[in-house]
């Protein structure tokens, strides 16, 4: 009667580009890595905006083209929802902290700031 949760082998050097208590991707990027963490802070804007503000993820980490493990990241009025990683604060903080990029530009997205 066990159930059990497997998750895949995750192959390659192991990234973290973006923590759960920050919008900004990680210093430690090198080469396409940095690019990839621009784009996910590309998508963290797109999913704050189309989620009226309400809700975006975070914690991106993985190997390659696999990501895993991301944080949902909601305000306050959610805090207890998606376990202790949901940093509402870092929450709090988004329209100040992210940076639009080129990315972000190219596709038309206003600054929050």
């Amino acid at each position: 009667d066990a159930i059990y949760l497997v998750e895949e082998k995750i192959h390659g050097r192991f990234v973290k580009y973006i923590n759960n208590n920050s919008a900004v991707p990680a210093d430690s990027l090198q080469g396409r890595e940095v690019v990839i963490g621009l784009f996910l802070c590309f998508v963290q804007h797109v999913q704050y905006q189309l989620t009226n503000s309400m809700v975006y993820l975070s914690d991106f980490q993985g190997a390659g083209d696999l990501l895993t493990d991301c944080q949902v990241i909601t305000g306050s009025d959610f805090a207890n929802n998606f376990g202790d990683g949901n940093c509402t604060a870092a929450f709090d903080d988004f329209k100040l902290e992210h940076k639009c990029n080129k990315i972000c530009r190219a596709f038309g997205l206003q600054a929050f700031v």
